[in-house]
Parts: structure tokens; C-alpha cells; sequence
């Protein structure tokens, strides 16, 4: 059972032992904010619908998966 059910979707950045989804983004695009680089409201809408879903989904199946994301859990 994982507390945040969002470990199941796209986060950033991602963990070491996450499968990898390339984006490729001008650098202009990107924001500075003072943890570094603050992505662009596309992609944080696609990130956290993401989350929404993986949520969603874990809600359903009643945490019968366990985490993919360890240092998440």
C-alpha cells in the first residue's frame, strides 16, 4: 500500500529506477525558479494528469500493486 498513489505516474524529476519519457523543450522555454529549472505549463499539465490518472487507477485496483517508484513510497 503507498500513501500517494501519484508514484504511479510521470513525475519529475524521475527516479532512478523509472522508465524514461524523452521531451524535448527549447531552452528559452524553461523558467529558473530557486530549486532550478521550472518546466513549462504543458508539460506539468501532462505530468500531473499523469498523477491524476495513475491515482485514479490505483483507487480502483485497491492498492493490489505495489509501488514502482521506492524512494516515492
Amino acid at each position: 500500500m503507498v500513501p500517494d498513489l501519484s508514484v504511479f505516474g510521470l513525475h519529475h524529476p524521475p527516479c532512478a529506477l523509472d522508465e524514461l519519457e524523452r521531451v524535448t523543450l527549447p531552452l528559452g522555454s524553461l523558467a529558473l525558479g530557486a530549486g532550478g529549472a521550472v518546466l513549462p505549463e504543458d508539460p506539468q499539465k501532462r505530468l500531473l494528469e499523469s498523477q491524476r490518472e495513475a491515482g485514479e487507477e490505483g483507487e480502483a485496483a485497491q492498492g493490489q500493486r505495489g509501488p514502482l517508484c521506492p524512494c516515492r513510497a
